[in-house]
């Protein structure tokens, strides 16, 4: 814990415990400072500095990861039991020019230490161009608006269930693409997107560009959308020319139709995700499907129950003609829990919990999770959708049981600090098939924004 300690003695000078007016989010291109004039804290000082008809904004983030994994991929992988220490910076600025045109730069540096075992490509890139883009916002009537943007850029579609920002490792996911949104702000939109993403390489400015994936979007934001109640639809496209499923090779193109529904009302709050897909990949034809469901209710007092239900297809059989594994594309790798063990193709997933909002900046959620294989003749995928256990070796469904709690507290506007731990009980597939040593994984992390 020495490099977690050492990172709160170096920001705690740095905070400002005065009243901000702004609050920071996950996409930083989204904040808007234009109406910031009264400015009380340094960091507010740092926004919506104008000279002439342009507005500049600076700002950065900071998060560090203390992490703790015991049994990685249930013994196969490198036990960390003793810990490594992650860290990654976010620096921007915020140009904007007469004309409703702006010019949006990140620069990221990711480093990691005292981890055993080969890297991840997301554990290092010391130092990269993250984001930079150039957009342009026409406005039509009706409060309606037009917004094109060319360059590096971070998206994400929906609730981040399939194409999101990649928070959980150490170096956040951008595309090199294109996007164009149409819209009235705060009621509908249609959003075109089209792009490659970004390859984490772990030097300086040496990421590049990818040469084998596609991916290519149409989302319907808020197409109904009443005080309690939005749906949307979205359709994305999906190629890539040097793909494995099942221990076969080969170029996958697949189309992914999606509706996604979410409810507000008072005592009920819900987000739930249903997708079907189609295409080709190493001549074979793909037919999958998958839903994802959170919902969360006030129990008793300050407790809120919590339910999060998931099924997503596997593989019938990997001798036929068709693959009914699902691509999770770009997914939430910490979806099921940061330790990142378990991911969606081939999974169905019953997650209840419970959370208890100790004060309105402090809340504390447990969490139980049971897991089992869509399909006996597919296997076992991680976060990142990779195979971790292949089939065969027994007809089991249960993968495995899990228990997740994580604290979280917002002590002001720029420091955030969670708490997390994860233990995975191994199931009777993964008991029979190899390794099945438990899963233990700790984090302790710390998010300054400014």
């Amino acid at each position: 814990m020495n490099y977690f300690l050492v990172f709160l003695l170096a920001v705690l000078p740095a905070l400002s415990w005065a009243q901000a007016k702004i609050q920071f989010q996950t996409l930083r291109y989204n904040e808007d400072y234009s109406q910031l004039i009264e400015k009380n804290t340094w960091f507010e000082k740092m926004k919506n500095i104008t000279f002439g008809e342009f507005r500049l904004n600076f700002g950065g983030d900071l998060r560090t990861s203390e992490e703790w994994m015991a049994h990685t991929d249930f013994g196969q992988g490198t036990n960390n039991s003793d810990g490594y220490f992650l860290v990654r910076y976010q620096m921007h600025m915020d140009l904007h020019a007469p004309s409703d045109v702006r010019v949006f730069a990140q620069l990221k540096y990711s480093a990691i230490a005292s981890k055993e075992g080969p890297l991840s490509p997301t554990d290092r890139d010391e130092g990269d161009l993250h984001q930079l883009f150039l957009d342009k916002v026409w406005n039509l009537a009706d409060e309606e608006a037009l917004i094109a943007r060319l360059g590096r850029q971070e998206t994400v579609l929906g609730s981040g269930l399939l194409v999101g920002i990649r928070e959980g490792p150490n170096s956040r996911l951008s595309f090199d693409s294109f996007k164009m949104n149409w819209g009235r702000k705060k009621e509908y939109s249609w959003e075109l997107f089209a792009g490659r993403p970004v390859d984490i390489l772990p030097w300086g400015f040496d990421n590049e560009t990818s040469s084998n994936i596609l991916l290519a979007s149409l989302y319907g934001d808020s197409l109904r959308k009443t005080p309690d109640y939005q749906s949307d639809v979205y359709f994305i496209y999906y190629k890539n020319d040097a793909n494995t499923f099942q221990g076969t090779n080969g170029k996958e193109e697949r189309y992914t139709f999606g509706t996604r529904f979410k409810t507000t009302f008072p005592e009920f709050i819900s987000e739930t995700d249903f997708m079907v897909q189609f295409g080709r990949f190493a001549g074979k034809d793909i037919w999958a499907y998958g839903f994802a469901s959170q919902m969360r209710a006030p129990f008793i007092g300050n407790l809120d129950g919590n339910l999060q239900l998931s099924g997503f297809s596997g593989d019938e059989d990997s001798t036929d003609n068709q693959l009914n594994t699902f691509n999770a594309l770009f997914p939430k790798g910490q979806y099921y829990g940061y330790s990142a063990e378990i991911g969606h193709p081939n999974l169905i997933a019953v997650q209840p919990g419970i959370l208890w909002k100790i004060q309105p900046n402090l809340k504390w959620l447990n969490q139980i999770g049971y897991f089992w294989r869509q399909n006996v003749h597919d296997g076992v995928y991680k976060g990142n959708g990779l195979l971790l256990r292949p089939a065969g070796g027994n007809d089991q469904s249960e993968i495995a049981g899990q228990y997740n709690t994580i604290v979280e507290w917002k002590t002001d506007t720029q420091l955030t600090l969670i708490l997390e731990y994860n233990h995975i009980f191994p199931g009777s597939f993964l008991r029979e098939t190899g390794p099945s040593e438990a899963v233990s994984f700790t984090a302790l992390r710390a998010y300054m924004y400014f």
